[in-house]
């Protein structure tokens, strides 16, 4: 049988080498081999937990790897990824660390280049504390409203990062939104660490990010500025007339609620009796503020009661001339 064999045993081997190579050929064609590079991030493990990484030491890594066109199409940043491993490592500059890479569900793909192929990363000492919580209000109240003290839970957080970082921040301060009708406060908001000039700092955790504030709304009565409208009663002497009145002051101020004020633009005055009345005269009266306010000083206002002769026509009617109210202020005898 052996003897068989070996008969024409150089062109069956040269047979069998042609057909190994024609496999190879066929599946070279119908499964051609493709390579790609991917742009990755290179990533951490086992970082101390006295550590923390430095932002600087952010490093790109090329990775090109090899396979079948299906195999290749199926690579991805989200199943390949680089990485240093940081068991060990100190503070400071950790040099010539070994880039690993994780092919993770890459499938049957060969790496064949990673550049760099090694890195160098910073670990900073991780450093803590804890602060109060400044909050700020959300702009002005409405008008006829007060904002209450704040209330904050829990009123002190913890802060942790580069030593650096943490000896930069001098208050942590909240911005809690309000609601649009009173502008009260109730609910969660991030707390942001602030540097001694007001900037923002960077690279800092908060613990917990978020704390609940309630800041809450009083009632205040608002105040307007109305003109001051005297109440004249009675007839003057014939052939006397009032031709103008003049107040010092001219306008007073109202203190209410919004609801109530913006329905006033005047207030009156106690009757100022006019009947029989032949010449000017001045007559300190009582403001009667309307129902549901309350009226500042002054309470008195003087009024100027001017008084002239109608003319008369040659047919009897009688005319009288418009008046110009001065403003100014009474003097002080007055």
């Amino acid at each position: 049988m052996f003897s068989r064999l070996r008969v024409n045993l150089e062109y069956k081997l040269l047979a069998l080498i042609c057909a190994v190579a024609l496999h190879f050929y066929v599946v070279s064609q119908t499964h051609p081999t493709r390579s790609r590079t991917l742009a990755l991030s290179l990533d951490t493990k086992n970082i101390p937990a006295d550590m923390l990484l430095d932002s600087s030491s952010t490093i790109p890594v090329n990775v090109t790897v090899e396979g079948s066109s299906d195999d290749i199409d199926r690579v991805s940043r989200d199943n390949i990824s680089a990485y240093v491993d940081l068991k060990g490592a100190h503070a400071g500059t950790n040099s010539n660390l070994s880039v690993q890479i994780d092919r993770g569900h890459a499938g049957p793909v060969v790496v064949t280049d990673v550049e760099p192929a090694r890195a160098a990363i910073v670990l900073s000492t991780k450093s803590q504390r804890s602060l109060l919580i400044t909050p700020t209000y959300p702009g002005t109240p409405p008008v006829g409203y007060s904002y209450r003290p704040p209330v904050i839970f829990p009123e002190r957080v913890s802060i942790s990062g580069s030593r650096e970082a943490v000896d930069s921040v001098a208050q942590l301060i909240v911005s809690p939104t309000s609601s649009a009708m009173t502008n009260a406060v109730d609910g969660s908001f991030p707390v942001v660490a602030f540097d001694a000039a007001g900037h923002a700092v960077p690279d800092i955790t908060v613990t917990p990010p978020s704390v609940h504030v309630s800041i809450g709304t009083n009632k205040v009565p608002a105040t307007k500025a109305v003109l001051v409208s005297p109440t004249i009663i009675g007839e003057t002497a014939y052939p006397y007339k009032v031709v103008a009145i003049q107040t010092s002051p001219e306008s007073v101020k109202l203190s209410g609620l919004p609801s109530i004020l913006s329905t006033v633009s005047t207030v009156g005055t106690e009757a100022i009796d006019v009947t029989g009345a032949s010449t000017t005269f001045v007559k300190k009266v009582k403001i009667m503020s309307p129902s549901g306010t309350t009226l500042d000083v002054p309470t008195i206002v003087h009024v100027t009661v001017i008084i002239a002769p109608m003319a008369v026509t040659a047919g009897g009617a009688s005319t009288s001339k418009v008046p110009v109210v001065s403003s100014d202020p009474l003097p002080p005898n007055h």
